[in-house]
């Protein structure tokens, strides 16, 4: 486990952003906890911008607003991370080859999204990041996005694209005059993986064609499509993908081969006998993609109510297999007989309706995936072209909503899913698959005994959990959960199981002769930088009492709670791991410190007094920020929150020039470098030595 006590990017990020968070109550955001206090002099701040500071003193800024923009969600907890991917291209001899493009894909039923590209060194090699994509579920928010800006794909696709399941890597490489290769994994694969990747492109001749569509209207072309050549072996000998056109180009060596495409939603077909033996220019190849057969019906309830977003699997139940092992079995019956699919999936609407509309001609057997027998009931052998048929779902299901309190629903809300066994950290093997409807409304097929601990993601939000068992009922039960900085009770009417099975925390904070110290509020962050609801800055109840924590591993750390104080809250804090039903004993000791006053410089530009500083547009280009950097290579750089005494009621990142302010968080003592920087403006840097409980006069 990385040592998140000598993070340098933690610290920052808390400093930064968390000090805006602990003057909440500045901003008129009691914790609801608090009792009724008597009417006492306005001290309510506004928080006209926020700046960070990393190490290196690279500043950044948001305006207008305490909460963190949203962003896309970085690796959880349980999800195990791939950061990075490499290999090497190689001819047939094994000789590196240098230039050859090499094209990273994540693909997910018919949909794929570009993650990047890059171009082999002399050495062969090549390396990806994934840092953005280094789990199934940031994998999952790309393609969604490709797919809203796509407009190739019918309503159809568009319907069925929840159903399909992991989401695979596709490291393609290509290089002229040769023919390409290509590399299909989990990410779950790779990291078995740990000596690299490797592609063999060898001599090879140009194959071009175009994937189409029967349709009543016209010829549509198909995106998405996979295209492969099978040699007599039935080993694939090169695959790519039909582009947004339809088009796709293929290399292989010399020979004889069979061409399948595979669509997902639109059926398969095979063209054999293409023959690659001979040079010189070929026409492309023309692939139409016919329906054969078709299996509608519904899916309900024993009460009669519809069951929405049930993903099931129709598979031919006489699949005929070719030696391939390159190839599902589904698409070796299909090279048999190659009109329609032989395994599909497909989701319920609102209305529990479904339909199969590409299917190869036969007997099918339909099941829901993830659910055990006896779940679905009703036909076990459909054929195609049938009358509709009826299922009755006889198990239950989780109706998971999650909203947002600081707007509508989140379009980019995720959901994580684990059962609970014993003291419990979220394992793959536990994981439950979620089926999300892109509205922030998930479904779990969920089994009766069952303990389960869900938690929701919105970018830029604090995560929301809960913790459920699973009675023996059937139907579908309603479970609400609320991202932002709300209460950590659950409002799905169980909030007990939380306080009882959650990690509470016994914090106990001293000051430096030991002695108890208040006014802070405390906060919990995870190794990957999430908060859980609640977390954002407790202030602790009148017992002392703080929410329980989920799972995982938290660095637990404090931020003050009173503008005169002179304790560095935000420099202390203790690692744990968070076990269910585990309680958890803190200690924190708060050092002394010192706060700065400092006046702000005034240029020959700023003599035009005639001309008022409208604050919430002029600031940000106006004004001045300051930056604390120790003399102590120990000590972390702090981006300095700055206040007016006489205007209690401004606080921001920057002040106007010739304001005298107040600095906050308080410093440790010692010598620090202070970087006044203002847009246009030269910087300033003046050093200045902070003492334990002394305000410290700074003019820069």
């Amino acid at each position: 486990m990385p040592n998140i006590a000598k993070s340098r990017h933690w610290l920052v990020a808390l400093v930064a952003c968390g000090v805006v968070l602990a003057l909440a109550p500045w901003l008129g955001r009691d914790d609801p906890r608090d009792a009724p206090r008597q009417p006492e002099p306005p001290q309510e701040l506004v928080v006209l911008e926020r700046r960070e500071v990393d190490s290196s003193g690279t500043e950044g800024a948001t305006r207008g607003s305490t909460r963190k923009p949203r962003r896309e969600r970085s690796a959880r907890a349980g999800a195990m991370d791939v950061e990075r991917i490499g290999g090497s291209v190689r001819d047939r001899r094994g000789d590196p080859l240098e230039g050859a493009l090499v094209l990273l894909r994540a693909r997910r039923g018919p949909l794929s999204a570009d993650l990047g590209s890059t171009v082999t060194q002399r050495s062969g090699e090549f390396t990806f990041d994934l840092s953005a994509w280094s789990n199934e579920f940031a994998l999952r928010r790309t393609l969604r996005r490709t797919l809203e800006r796509d407009e190739t794909p019918s309503p159809s696709e568009l319907d069925a694209l929840e159903a399909y399941g992991t989401v695979s890597i596709e490291i393609a490489a290509t290089l002229e005059g040769r023919a390409p290769a290509t590399i299909e994994s989990t990410l779950a694969e790779l990291r078995e993986r740990p000596d690299g990747l490797r592609l063999q492109l060898d001599d090879g001749v140009e194959l071009t064609g175009y994937v189409s569509r029967n349709s009543p209207n016209a010829n549509w072309r198909v995106a998405g499509a996979r295209v492969a050549l099978l040699d007599s072996a039935g080993a694939v000998a090169a695959s790519s993908s039909a582009d947004a056109s339809g088009r796709f180009v293929l290399r292989a060596p010399p020979d004889r081969y069979d061409l399948f495409v595979r669509h997902d939603v639109h059926g398969a077909a095979l063209l054999g006998n293409v023959d690659l033996r001979t040079d010189g220019p070929r026409p492309p190849v023309a692939i139409e993609l016919r329906k054969a057969g078709k299996i509608a019906g519904s899916v309900l309830h024993a009460d009669g109510s519809p069951v929405a977003n049930l993903v099931l699997e129709a598979t031919h139940s006489s699949l005929l297999a070719r030696d391939s092992r390159e190839l599902s079995i589904g698409e070796q019956f299909e090279l048999e007989g190659p009109v329609g699919l032989a395994q599909a999936l497909a989701v319920t609407d609102s209305d529990g309706r479904f339909s199969f509309d590409s299917l190869c001609e036969g007997r099918f057997e339909l099941r829901a995936p993830g659910t055990g027998d006896g779940v679905l009931r009703g036909p076990r052998a459909v054929y195609t072209d049938s009358p509709d048929v009826a299922y009755t779902y006889r198990g239950q299901r989780l109706r998971v909503e999650v909203s947002d309190l600081e707007g509508p629903n989140p379009l980019d809300a995720q959901l994580e899913c684990w059962r609970i066994e014993h003291r419990f950290q979220p394992k793959p093997e536990h994981e439950l698959a979620p089926h999300g409807d892109g509205r922030s409304t998930f479904h779990l097929e969920v089994a009766a005994g069952e303990r389960l601990y869900l938690r929701a993601f919105a970018g830029g939000s604090l995560f929301a959990w809960t913790i459920l068992d699973v009675d023996a009922g059937e139907g579908e039960r309603l479970v609400q959960l609320r991202v932002g900085d709300s209460s950590a009770t659950p409002s799905d009417g169980a909030p007990g199981l939380n306080y009882v099975l959650g990690t509470r925390v016994a914090l106990e904070v001293l000051d430096e002769t030991d002695a108890p110290l208040d006014g802070w509020r405390a906060t919990a962050i995870s190794e990957q930088g999430d908060i859980p609801t609640g977390w954002g800055g407790f202030k602790p109840g009148a017992d002392g009492s703080l929410p329980p924590l989920p799972p995982g591993r938290f660095r637990l750390g404090l931020l003050p709670a009173r503008r005169d104080s002179f304790h560095c809250f935000t420099t202390v804090g203790s690692d744990f791991e968070a076990e269910v039903g585990r309680p958890q004993a803190v200690t924190l000791r708060v050092p002394l410190g010192g706060r700065l006053r400092l006046r702000m410089p005034t240029e020959a530009r700023d003599i035009d007094e005639w001309q008022p500083m409208v604050f919430w547009d002029d600031l940000p280009e106006n004004g001045w920020s300051v930056e604390a950097l120790p003399l102590d290579p120990k000590l972390e750089p702090t981006a300095l929150l700055l206040i007016a005494p006489d205007r209690a009621d401004l606080a921001a990142f920057s002040a106007p020039p010739g304001w005298e302010v107040d600095a906050y968080p308080p410093l440790l003592p010692g010598r620090w470098r202070l970087r006044v920087t203002r847009p246009n403006s030269t910087p300033r840097v003046v050093e200045v030595t902070v003492r334990a409980g002394e305000v410290t006069t700074a003019t820069p």
